[in-house]
């Protein structure tokens, strides 16, 4: 079986609600993902110049590495692995109740939305322990119910 390249997606279905997309799609997007998406995965290092206003869930995996834009009003689930080192936007969704970073994270983290419930922060699997957590956690939103953090602290 011979591998073909995949191509660049210019227009995608005017209904998708799920987009995965995997490291051997790296190109970037022109404003071109459905107003309909809820829930996008990236698992590369393309350059996100908006996203869609219903967008409610964020998953960028390890390779994504980029500034992101203002994030939607609607987000309530953010996934940002172990290479993303660069500041939020700000600000960040008032309904946004997950926030999950990797622990290469050093920034502040004293901006977060009153409303999250649930922060992780985690190290590489089976060498967590060399990472030390950079941002200070003196000011985290009283509403959070579940504070993970798995590197050094």
């Amino acid at each position: 079986m011979m591998n073909k390249s995949i191509k660049p997606i210019t227009i995608f279905p005017a209904n998708l609600k799920t987009l995965w997309l995997n490291e051997n799609y790296n190109y970037p997007f022109a404003n071109n993902l459905p107003l309909s998406l809820i829930d996008l995965t990236i698992n590369n290092n393309c350059y996100l110049q908006e996203l869609p206003p219903n967008l409610e869930s964020l998953t960028l995996h390890d390779k994504f590495n980029s500034p992101l834009p203002l994030l939607p009003i609607t987000l309530k689930h953010l996934y940002l692995h172990m290479q993303y080192n660069h500041i939020l936007p700000e600000p960040l969704p008032v309904h946004l109740q997950t926030l999950y970073m990797g622990a290469l994270y050093n920034h502040s983290l004293d901006n977060l939305p009153q409303g999250l419930l649930k922060l992780t922060i985690v190290g590489h699997p089976g060498i967590y322990t060399i990472y030390e957590l950079k941002p200070s956690l003196d000011n985290l939103p009283n509403t959070i119910i579940t504070l993970d953090i798995f590197c050094k602290y």
